[in-house]
């Protein structure tokens, strides 16, 4: 990621489990918070899938668009576009996290990374 034009693709999935818990999905890029849902108030089962796509636009400058979509009737999409200055020459990770009541609440079954 650390020449313009370099990108990362991710595609994140699992499962919400039916309670009246809040629920939060949050992707990271180093220890850059890139994406957060705020709360989502699923109460019955549900699945998710994050789809995010990191593209270098120039020096220690990112683009980013982030795709949600659950199962859910009430939420089913959610779209994000947001700038981010990171270090792509140091080592950096990539994270999705999930917040909520119990560690149980939030499942993540998959997660693939595409560095191009």
């Amino acid at each position: 990621m650390n020449s313009p034009g370099s990108m990362v693709s991710a595609l994140a999935a699992g499962t919400f489990v039916a309670n009246v818990d809040t629920k939060t999905l949050r992707v990271y890029l180093g220890t850059t918070k890139i994406f957060d849902s705020g709360a989502l108030p699923f109460t019955a089962a549900t699945t998710w899938t994050i789809k995010t796509s990191i593209i270098n636009t120039g020096s220690g400058s990112e683009s980013i668009v982030i795709n949600l979509q659950t199962t859910n009737t009430t939420t089913q999409a959610f779209c994000a576009y947001t700038t981010a200055a990171i270090n792509a020459t140091a080592n950096s990770y990539f994270k999705v996290t999930g917040q909520a009541a119990t560690s149980a609440d939030i499942t993540q079954n998959l997660l693939h990374l595409l560095l191009n």
